[in-house]
């Protein structure tokens, strides 16, 4: 029996040898310029099918390294990564171990360029760890007896009778795996109450499960399946399938499918499906639904839909629609937003609706009292249509009912805002004025010359500060518009005019204006408003 122990130790052991050489000869390219050291073995992990085991506390993972290495041994390439730091690695059955070495001497501190060659076993030194029993090594006691163990003459520690280097790399990797994160475990189900009363028992949170039922919190490393929680959901890797909690579900990396919070659900990585909450939705990035009572919050980029009862926000780019009761927020491009107060975006790709809109290049359209952009290769519909790069004029010119007349046009050419003011003086101590506004476009004919449609409503306050009465005169134009310079030109043409009044001729005692230059309509309605319609002529320049 003795005999068949020590054959299996050796057996075990050789095995063990020639995995570690076999894995440090796999042949990798690799190629890095000032990345985190974390970066580079997540990537190298990933890439390779190469797995680390270290502790984020004790090595420096934010340590810039650079390296560059085309079908070499892997060994040569984590010789070449972490020559400039103090960490020093060692093969370990299907494990690469990283510890720090205090006295490992960096590249640039040698007088030569010799590369470090890497530690055989009996070079490793040990790491200092709290003694570990059998017991917590997960190691049956039992099995202690079946081999013959001998005292050292130089330590109290006991050692196996064969090559004591080897046994010592054993009991570190033993003691390694007990403090440090080893390859996740996958399991069917799991129940717990909270995380520490849970099947996994202390691998929860290193062991993805097909199904996880928290009946009150938990804490699992993934779910490929199906989660459900009365209380809180936490995962610290990945979510593939439907999650749900009373109160909320937080993700440490990705979700593909679907997330339902009673509260909230949080993502640090990228959200692929649904998330719905009462209060709020929180992804990284995402192409998704996000539907929440109070808000939607994306940190990179989305695509998909908001709806939220308060505000969505992207802070990157979105081809995304985005509804929400207040506001809607996006730093980069959006394909759609609708918002009851205000919405921004850089450029927009279909439209934004809302009492205020504001963007930098717009393709589409924007309808709100205000709208704000750059350029707009639709139509901004609004009361206010302010336009960088748009049609924007000024206007001086006379007419038959105002002699002198301002306007300020502001928009695109397809569809403009007119906000007008006029006045005339028969006496300096008995005048007339009057304010209007109005929408236009734009007829191109040739790059000097074009005509404009407009529709104009004036009130008139006549021969007094305001006139209380309704006086207000509805005009339709058509002017015609000659380019005479860069910063110029001359127009003219017909104004249909529609005038209502009420207001009362105190001459004459009779309901009417007394502006009114001639008549083609003179009707006076039932309830004694005067109705008067005539042509008139627009005559102006326009800057």
């Amino acid at each position: 029996m003795k005999h068949l122990g020590l054959f299996l130790i050796g057996w075990f052991l050789c095995v063990n040898v020639f995995a570690q050489s076999s894995q440090l000869n796999k042949l990798v390219s690799l190629e890095f310029k000032e990345v985190p050291l974390e970066t580079a073995l997540a990537d190298i992990s990933k890439n390779h099918n190469v797995y680390f085991s270290y502790s984020s506390s004790f090595l420096p993972v934010n340590q810039r390294v650079s390296s560059k290495v085309v079908d070499k041994p892997l060994s040569m390439a984590l010789d070449e990564l972490l020559s400039e730091t103090k960490v020093v690695y060692v093969s370990i059955g299907d494990q690469i171990v990283l510890r720090v070495d205090e006295n490992k001497q960096l590249i640039s501190e040698r007088n030569t360029h010799k590369v470090q060659p890497i530690l055989t076993q009996n070079e490793l030194e040990e790491p200092v760890f709290e003694r570990l029993s059998f017991d917590e090594l997960n190691i049956d006691p039992a099995g202690k007896r079946d081999f013959n163990e001998i005292k050292s003459d130089n330590s109290e520690e006991k050692i196996f009778p064969f090559d004591s280097g080897l046994m010592r790399q054993e009991k570190i990797r033993l003691q390694w795996e007990s403090q440090l994160t080893p390859i996740g475990i996958k399991r069917p189900a799991q129940f717990s109450i909270i995380p520490t009363l849970s099947t996994n028992n202390k691998n929860g949170y290193r062991t993805t499960n097909n199904v996880s039922l928290n009946l009150l919190i938990g804490s699992t490393g993934g779910v490929n399946g199906l989660e459900v929680g009365g209380l809180f959901n936490t995962v610290k890797k990945d979510v593939k399938g439907f999650q749900v909690a009373g109160l909320g579900n937080s993700v440490g990396n990705d979700v593909i499918g679907t997330q339902v919070g009673g509260l909230f659900n949080s993502t640090k990585g990228t959200t692929t499906g649904i998330q719905a909450a009462g209060l709020f939705n929180f992804s990284r990035q995402g192409a998704a639904v996000q539907g929440a009572g109070l808000m939607n919050i994306v940190s990179g980029k989305f695509d998909g839909v908001q709806a939220s009862g308060l505000f969505n926000i992207v802070g990157k780019e979105s081809d995304a629609l985005q509804a929400a009761g207040l506001f809607n927020v996006s730093a980069g491009k959006s394909k759609m937003q609708i918002g009851a107060i205000f919405n921004v975006a850089k450029d927009v790709r279909v439209g934004q609706v809302s009492g205020i809109n504001i963007a930098k290049e717009v393709h589409g359209f924007q309808i709100g009292f205000i709208n704000v952009s750059d350029t707009v290769s639709g139509v901004p519909i609004g009361l206010i249509n302010i336009v960088k790069y748009g049609y924007n004029k000024f206007e001086l010119y006379a007419s038959d009912l105002l002699y002198f007349n301002m306007s300020f046009k502001l928009g695109v050419k397809k569809f403009y805002n007119i906000f007008h003011f006029g006045t005339r003086f028969p006496r300096f101590n008995n005048y007339s004025w009057g304010v209007g506004y109005g929408i236009g476009t734009v007829l191109d004919f040739t790059p000097k010359t074009y005509v404009n449609i407009e529709a104009q409503v004036i009130h008139l306050n006549e021969k007094e500060i305001w006139t209380n009465e309704l006086n207000t005169i509805a005009q339709l134009k058509m002017l015609h518009f000659r380019k005479l310079g860069k910063m110029a030109g001359f127009f003219w043409g017909p104004t249909v005019n529609i005038m209502l009044s009420q207001k009362t001729n105190a001459d004459t005692g009779e309901y009417g204006s007394s502006l009114v230059p001639y008549k083609i309509i003179n009707k006076t309605l039932k309830d004694g408003t005067s109705l008067k319609g005539w042509i008139g002529l627009n005559i102006g320049f326009r800057f």
